[in-house]
């Protein structure tokens, strides 16, 4: 085999394998599992943590898939989506909720405060106003007595 062919077939195997590896790097990345949502709350807790301990351990987790339970606070309706504010058992900050759950479901009528959801959705916000709350753009479902207990 000449040098020119040894030479592109090692650049075309090098860039096979960049490829393969992005490739399941992306593939990879949707479907890790989904974080504890009393953990993250704990870590971006600012009773707790350093502004850039927050800071930094929001940067690494936005993005990703949060999964709880909780109690409904308030559900306010919009529109296009609607919110619904949830009280969860990792903290108990003065603004009375610790997540903010933005969906377009439209089952709005069937929430009333204190029921109790379980929850999951996509981490994009953190507010550390009245003791720090995190927003998911998500989907809930209402959990009966039964299922409610952790």
């Amino acid at each position: 085999m000449s040098k020119y062919k040894k030479g592109f077939v090692l650049a075309a195997i090098f860039i096979f394998a960049a490829i393969s590896t992005v490739s399941a790097d992306a593939v990879f990345a949707g479907s890790a599992p989904a974080l504890d949502v009393n953990t993250v709350i704990r870590q971006l807790d600012p009773a707790v943590n350093t502004r850039a301990r927050i800071k930094k351990y929001f940067r690494s987790i936005k993005g990703r898939k949060v999964r709880g339970k909780g109690k409904v606070v308030n559900v306010l309706g919009g529109r296009s989506r609607i919110s619904v504010t949830i009280l969860t058992s990792a903290t108990k900050p003065r603004k009375g909720y610790n997540v903010v759950i933005y969906t377009k479901q439209d089952a709005i009528s069937e929430l009333y405060i204190h029921d109790r959801l379980s929850f999951e959705g996509v981490l994009f916000k953190y507010s550390a106003f009245g003791g720090g709350s995190i927003a998911i753009k998500g989907v809930y479902k209402k959990l009966g007595q039964e299922e409610s207990r952790p």
